[in-house]
């Protein structure tokens, strides 16, 4: 499947792994019809922490619900649906818990309906956004709310 999606971009298998190996992006790409991964790029293996023939064979539903419980992913991945930077937070057993953007693509390869996911890593963003959040309404010395927060609540 993977060289016929190269050779419609003017590029080799070989080619199309490089560059999909090193963006910064995980990608996967499944099947619609029974949700079944095609392809992962290195960098899906490295976020899932397995091998790509691990992941690939493997359904993109149980994969993500090991992860995640967030029932709008899962049923638009089942579905089919396209989903656009939909924020999710992401924990396996024992390792640190992340927040990932999200974004799917359905397309038609050797005509057959499969879905590209596409995953990036938003942790540090998030974790920044919380804190001036924070910032924002309490008080760094005293940890209450700060005047303008109070106004605004009352």
């Amino acid at each position: 499947m993977l060289l016929k999606m190269g050779e419609t971009l003017g590029l080799g298998e070989e080619s199309f792994r490089m560059i999909a190996d090193t963006s910064p992006v995980a990608l996967i790409i499944s099947r619609i019809s029974d949700g079944i991964i095609q392809y992962a790029n290195l960098q899906a293996c490295q976020l899932f922490n397995t091998s790509a023939s691990e992941l690939i064979d493997t359904s993109i539903i149980s994969l993500f619900s090991s992860y995640s419980n967030d029932q709008f992913v899962l049923s638009f991945l089942s579905a089919g649906q396209d989903v656009k930077n939909r924020e999710i937070f992401f924990q396996a057993n024992n390792e640190e818990p992340m927040w990932l953007s999200l974004n799917t693509n359905t397309l038609v390869l050797e005509q057959e309906k499969v879905i590209c996911s596409a995953l990036l890593d938003v942790t540090e963003a998030h974790e920044l956004s919380r804190q001036l959040s924070y910032h924002a309404t309490y008080d760094d010395l005293t940890g209450l709310v700060n005047r303008r927060e109070f106004e605004d609540r009352l």
